[in-house]
């Protein structure tokens, strides 16, 4: 594996040792549970144990691929110099639509379940296991975009706001972030249905999973971005009907103040 994009303080370290160093911040650093009680089971699932059981399923590979990172080609063209960070990679399916498009790729899980199939899917990607809450373990500027389908909804709203904050980090200036985040318009996930966290975040089967309204897609994307394209899309990954969130925002160069706390964005 190679490691030309890690940050230069990662790069002594073991792959043994990786999840252990890229916590920021020293050992109090607050992070998101990992471990939560799943209702009609007989013991605590993690969430990280949850997504390697999906992964490890064979034939039944979640998150088919779709055509939407073929609106955004024209603008992942104009930067082929740096490479692709696909963030939460999944089964591969972005990675592979890359990769035949010929871009360098990094495809970043935290399941080695999920980087396997990855590896199948796109072999010519490269693949890291990262774990989002504890920091990428990437240089500054490394990428001349990320792609982020699906993969930033799981977290208290401090936490997506860290995580989005350094992935902007790792991102070349004037480069774009490509997500797709779950709406709170999706019939799948009701909120009568689940129990409250904080605004717009619930407990799904034991696992948080946060819902984003317009409001708290502008409030993500007030800092730090330019927001080029915001939409509410209906989609089929799984096999049934999706509504979710596409957005696409630039890097801007300078921070903006931090705007009014969620709770104002609900």
């Amino acid at each position: 594996m190679r490691h030309c994009f890690l940050r230069p303080d990662l790069r002594h370290e073991r792959e043994g040792h990786a999840r252990r160093t890229l916590v920021r911040g020293g050992a109090n650093r607050p992070r998101t549970p990992d471990l939560i009680a799943a209702p009609n089971r007989g013991a605590p699932v993690s969430f990280r144990e949850k997504w390697d059981g999906i992964f490890s399923r064979p034939g039944d590979e979640p998150g088919d691929e779709d055509a939407w990172l073929e609106r955004w080609r024209g603008l992942l063209e104009a930067d082929r110099e740096a490479p692709i960070l696909d963030l939460g990679c999944g089964a591969g399916y972005d990675a592979r639509t890359l990769t035949r498009w010929g871009f360098r790729v990094v495809a970043a899980d935290f399941s080695e379940k999920a980087l396997e199939r990855t590896s199948r899917l796109a072999p010519k990607a490269e693949t890291k296991n990262v774990d989002l809450t504890r920091g990428l373990p990437f240089a500054d500027s490394s990428f001349g975009a990320i792609v982020a389908s699906l993969s930033l909804h799981y977290f208290p709203w401090q936490k997506t706001e860290e995580i989005l904050e350094d992935a902007r980090r790792c991102l070349t200036p004037d480069r774009h972030l490509l997500a797709r985040l779950n709406s709170t318009s999706d019939a799948h996930y009701t909120a009568a249905q689940k129990e409250e966290i904080e605004p717009n975040f619930y407990l799904v089967d034991g696992h948080p999973k946060r819902l984003f309204d317009r409001q708290s897609v502008d409030a993500l994307f007030a800092r730090g971005w330019h927001p080029v394209g915001i939409a509410e899309r209906t989609t089929n990954p799984y096999g049934g009907e999706k509504t979710l969130w596409e957005i696409v925002a630039r890097k801007q160069h300078r921070l903006k103040a931090r705007p009014a706390k969620r709770a104002e964005a609900r």
